[in-house]
C-alpha cells in the first residue's frame, strides 16, 4: 500500500478552483424540520410583504400575487419517472405521493387552474417516443403548456427547436433566485441569454436523484474510524480521506479471485455512478472558458483530471472497490458487506425498507480541504421542466405562474416529506442526516455534457467505463476527447442558431 499512499498524497499538491452556484438553504436556518407534518404546514405560500416572508415553519414564501385567478386548464406532459412526480390520487397517509398530491392541489387552489397531466414514456429507451409526442402536439395545434422529462429527452426536444426560451418570456412570474429553483442548470446550459429548461423543488426526482455517498454508520464505529459527518463539518471529507478509510477492508468472501457483489467491498457503485467522484473533486465534463463559451473542461483532460483518474484507478485496483457492470452493489451494502455505496440521495426511500443497521449519507468528497464547496452531481433521470414553443404567447405568463407555484409549493410541501421518508428507516434519526440531505440538495450540480451526452460520445459515462475495464484514461484523453470537442462546438453552434429563429 506504500505506492497508494504516495499516489494519494499527490491529491494535496493541487488547488481546486471550481465555482459552485448553489441555491439557498431549504429554510431560513438551512435545515429542514424533520418533525414537520403536512397538517401544521402553511399551505399558502404567498409572500405579501417583507415582514411576512416566511411561513410558520420557517420556509420562504413566494411573491406570486394573491389575486391570480386564471380559471383555465394547464396541460402538462410528464414521463415514466422512476419516482412519483406528476398526477397522483389523494391519500390520507403521510407519504411522498400525498405530498405531491398536495403540491398539485395547492397550485390549483391558489391560481384557480386545473392541472391536466398526460404521462408518456420518456426514459433513455424512449427518447424518440417523447420527442414524437411533443412534435405531434405541435402539429395538431394542441401544444402542452408544460413539458417535463428525463434530462436526455428534454435535451433532444431543445435541440429540435420544440421548447420555449424561458429567459425571454415577457411578464414571467419566475423567480430563479428563490431556493426552489436550481441555479446551476441555468448557468451551465445557457447559450447567450437563452435557456430552455429548469428544475428544483418542482421536480420530486431532483431531491431524490443527486449523487451522494451512503455509509454503514455501525461499521464505521466498529472499525473506530472518524465519522464522515465529522469530516464534512471539519472540511476534511476529501477523496484522499475516504480512500484511507477503506484500506485493507476487502475480503474475497466467495473465493472466486474477483471482485463482485458477494465480497466484502470498501466501496460499491454502478460504473455510471463513479464519475460523480470526479465532479465532487471539481472535474467536470463541460465548463465555460474566460469568455463564457462552453468547452470540454480543461481539468478533465489536464493534469488534475489525469491525476484524479489515476488515483481512482489505483484505488479500485489496490483496495478492490466494486465498479459494477453487473451484480448488485446496493444489495452488498444492505447485506452489511460494504462500507460505502455511491448512489442517489433517495436510495433509502427506494431500497432500505428492511435495513438492519444504521445508515447515513454525505456529499461526494472534495478534491482537498482547499476546495470551496461540496459538489453533488445530479443523476440523469431528474425531471427537467420547460414550456412547449408552440404555446400561444398570451398563455405564457399564466404558465410561468403555474410553474413558479408548483416549485414553491414543492419546496414547502414535498421536499420536507421526501427528507422525512428517506430518514424513516434509520435506527437513530439524527438531525445530522437531515442537515446532510439539505447540503446535498443545495449543492446539486448539472453539467452540459451530461445532459447532451448522446451528442457527445456519452462522455459522462466514460470515466466509469474506464475504471470498470481498468483502461488508461490518458488514452481516451488523447484519442477521443479532440473529437468530442468538435462535436461540442457544433452542438453549441446549432443551439445558438435555434435561439436566433
Amino acid at each position: 500500500m506504500k505506492q497508494m499512499h504516495w499516489i494519494r498524497s499527490l491529491l494535496c499538491l493541487l488547488s481546486a478552483v471550481f465555482v459552485l452556484s448553489a441555491f439557498a438553504g431549504c429554510k431560513g436556518n438551512n435545515t429542514p424540520d424533520s418533525g414537520t407534518t403536512e397538517e401544521n404546514r402553511d399551505p399558502n405560500g404567498t409572500n405579501t410583504d417583507d415582514s411576512n416572508r416566511y411561513d410558520a415553519e420557517g420556509y420562504l414564501k413566494d411573491s406570486l400575487p394573491s389575486n391570480l385567478n386564471y380559471d383555465d386548464e394547464i396541460k402538462i406532459l410528464g414521463w415514466n419517472s422512476e419516482v412519483t412526480e406528476f398526477e397522483v390520487e389523494d391519500t390520507n397517509e403521510q407519504t411522498v405521493d400525498r405530498a405531491v398530491w398536495r403540491r398539485n392541489k395547492s397550485t390549483e387552489d391558489r391560481l384557480k387552474v386545473t392541472l391536466n397531466y398526460t404521462v408518456t414514456k420518456g426514459d433513455v429507451s424512449n427518447i424518440n417516443n417523447f420527442k414524437t409526442v411533443v412534435q405531434q402536439a405541435e402539429s395538431g395545434g394542441m401544444a402542452f403548456d408544460v413539458v417535463a422529462a428525463h434530462t436526455r429527452s428534454i435535451a433532444v426536444c431543445a435541440a429540435s427547436g420544440l421548447l420555449q426560451n424561458l429567459g425571454g418570456i415577457q411578464d414571467a412570474y419566475f423567480d430563479f433566485d428563490a431556493p426552489w429553483w436550481n441555479q446551476t442548470i441555468i448557468d451551465q446550459t445557457m447559450i447567450g441569454d437563452v435557456f430552455y429548461y429548469v428544475t428544483g423543488d418542482i421536480a420530486p426526482s431532483l431531491v431524490q436523484m443527486i449523487y451522494c455517498v451512503y455509509f454503514n454508520a455501525d461499521l464505521v464505529r466498529k472499525l473506530e474510524l472518524e465519522s464522515p459527518y465529522s469530516l464534512v463539518d471539519s472540511n476534511e471529507w476529501t477523496l484522499e480521506n475516504m480512500m484511507f478509510m477503506t484500506e485493507n477492508f476487502y475480503q474475497d468472501l466467495n473465493r472466486n479471485q474477483k471482485v463482485d457483489d458477494s465480497d466484502s467491498i470498501p466501496v460499491g457503485g454502478w460504473y455510471y455512478d463513479w464519475p460523480a467522484l470526479l465532479h465532487g473533486c471539481g472535474v467536470g465534463m463541460a465548463a465555460r472558458d474566460d469568455t463564457g463559451e462552453l468547452i470540454i473542461d480543461p481539468n478533465l483532460k489536464g493534469t488534475k483530471g489525469l491525476k484524479v483518474m489515476q488515483n481512482l484507478q489505483d484505488w479500485v485496483t489496490l483496495d478492490n472497490c466494486f465498479v459494477a457492470d453487473s451484480g448488485n452493489p446496493v444489495q452488498t451494502f444492505l447485506s452489511q458487506n460494504a462500507m460505502f455505496l455511491l448512489t442517489m440521495s433517495g436510495r433509502a426511500l427506494m431500497s432500505f425498507s428492511n435495513i438492519e443497521f444504521e445508515y447515513a449519507c454525505v456529499p461526494m468528497p472534495k478534491y482537498d480541504s482547499e476546495q470551496e464547496n461540496y459538489i453533488s452531481t445530479a443523476r440523469q433521470p431528474v425531471s427537467l421542466f420547460s414550456i412547449q414553443k408552440a404555446v400561444a404567447t398570451d398563455r405564457l405568463a399564466m404558465v410561468t405562474a403555474v410553474m413558479e407555484c408548483m416549485a414553491s409549493q414543492g419546496y414547502r410541501e414535498t421536499t420536507p416529506v421526501i427528507f422525512e421518508t428517506v430518514m424513516q428507516y434509520q435506527k437513530s434519526k439524527s438531525p445530522d442526516m437531515s442537515r446532510m440531505l439539505t447540503l446535498i440538495r443545495d449543492t446539486a450540480w448539472f453539467d452540459f455534457a451530461r445532459i447532451y451526452s448522446y451528442d457527445l460520445d456519452m462522455i459522462c459515462d466514460r470515466p466509469g467505463r474506464y475504471l470498470e475495464q481498468k483502461q488508461s484514461w490518458s488514452g481516451y484523453v488523447s484519442g477521443t476527447i479532440p473529437t468530442v470537442e468538435k462535436k461540442l462546438e457544433k452542438l453549441v453552434a446549432d443551439l445558438a442558431a435555434l435561439a436566433e429563429d
